[in-house]
């Protein structure tokens, strides 16, 4: 029997704590991977040659509520 392929999972981020990039923890290696604020497909930031860098996941942007209070923080600054 040939096994499904496997797909990436998907993540939801959170904002970084200056509130410019993306922070999730990583489902494969259960690290803290940070991005770029674009959703999508990511490159998984893990060990070369690990299930994270071959499958790597999509992230999700972070929702309504951290957005604002992620603004509401950084103006507080």
């Amino acid at each position: 029997m040939t096994e499904a392929p496997r797909m990436p999972p998907t993540v939801q981020a959170t904002w970084s704590t200056d509130g410019t990039l993306y922070r999730i923890t990583c489902p494969h290696c259960y690290r803290v991977h940070v991005h770029g604020p674009q959703p999508g497909h990511k490159a998984a930031h893990c060990e070369p040659g690990t299930a994270g860098k071959v499958l790597g996941y999509f992230i999700e942007p972070p929702t309504e509520t951290q957005i604002s209070t992620t603004n509401t923080t950084s103006s507080l600054a």
